[in-house]
């Protein structure tokens, strides 16, 4: 859930920046901000899940298979 609030000119620089604010079980949220050289360009959440890689794979095998 991403707003964008401004454009960039091309050769700015875009720095961002994330900060977790919420650990929920296996989900993560983090509010995200993103500015170029002058302003506040792009602000929000984002929310996303730690996975076990070993579980992860061993399903992707198994469709694959």
């Amino acid at each position: 859930d991403v707003q964008h609030l401004a454009p960039t000119p091309p050769g700015q620089e875009v720095v961002c920046r994330a900060r977790v604010i919420v650990v929920d079980g296996a989900t993560v949220t983090f509010q995200i901000e993103a500015r170029d050289q002058d302003d506040l360009i792009a602000r929000g959440l984002h929310k996303r899940v730690i996975i076990h890689k070993d579980r992860f794979a061993a399903r992707v095998r198994r469709k694959t298979t």
